[in-house]
């Protein structure tokens, strides 16, 4: 009987704490991990991000995805994820850019030879053009799309009084964020005693249990362009958050962040 070949996957990732609660194990029946792209701004593009927060009056929005990054780096440490790194050491090659424009990484996906690129948190916008040269690409989003798509959707649904959070696996065809076709979703629960990190957090590890499982099934509906079983939601985008979306936050019972979010159980 003839082995099934592996599917060639190539990982595209700021390769922050949450990021490596997604691809923790790296372990997906069927599938290779070709090669790692790090991907991380530079510091101009940070700097032009914090003004274009500022300008929306949403600098504490920008405040906190610094301490979500932060907290997030703390509990890997505790719980011991690091197999990004374990993976550079065997043989798995990586790339660090601060420009999807470069032809660099469009060299580096064509000699990984990867059939599909997965994107987890990247940091970056890929280009159209830089789009057409890549593999098919596999993006995930905190939301269940079309909903909440853009900037700091866990916080817009919260604010939003849902009753439920998900997670979005969809292709990214264009530079239109959020707005390719959805390959998987998921859903969880809203604990109305915690805070926008500690349900941030959990997605991604939503995220990374429904990749362990069902890896190879998202991969094949992305390479098909096969359309999941959408979550009967209307069509929204966000750009930073406003005083209006903190206010119903507050209201509604959440904060960013709490002192509990240092010591959840991991």
């Amino acid at each position: 009987m003839e082995n099934k070949k592996n599917l060639r996957i190539l990982i595209v990732s700021n390769c922050d704490g949450l990021a490596r609660l997604v691809t923790r194990n790296f372990r997906f029946k069927n599938v290779e991990i070709v090669g790692v792209i790090r991907s991380n701004p530079s510091f101009k593009k940070k700097i032009s991000i914090l003004s274009k927060a500022i300008k929306k009056k949403s600098l504490k929005y920008a405040l906190y995805l610094q301490f979500e990054m932060l907290l997030a780096g703390y509990h890997q440490l505790l719980s011991k994820i690091f197999d990004i790194d374990n993976l550079t050491g065997k043989n798995i090659n990586t790339l660090q850019t601060s420009n999807f424009h470069s032809i660099k990484v469009v060299d580096f996906a064509k000699k990984s030879k990867a059939e599909l690129i997965l994107s987890i948190r990247p940091a970056l916008i890929f280009p159209a053009k830089t789009i057409t040269e890549l593999p098919p690409i596999v993006n995930l989003h905190c939301s269940l799309l079309p909903s909440f798509g853009g900037i700091g959707s866990v916080l817009q649904a919260l604010s939003a009084g849902k009753d439920k959070l998900g997670i979005s696996f969809h292709l990214v065809e264009s530079e239109k964020i959020d707005d390719g076709i959805v390959v998987h979703q998921s859903c969880i629960n809203i604990n109305k005693k915690k805070s926008v990190y500690w349900h941030t957090y959990k997605l991604y590890q939503q995220a990374g249990k429904i990749l362990q499982r069902n890896a190879i099934d998202i991969c094949n509906n992305a390479l098909n362009k096969k359309l999941s079983n959408l979550e009967k939601v209307e069509k929204s985008y966000f750009s930073w958050p406003s005083e209006n979306c903190f206010l119903n936050l507050h209201n509604n019972g959440f904060s960013l962040l709490t002192l509990k979010d240092l010591k959840f159980k991991i």
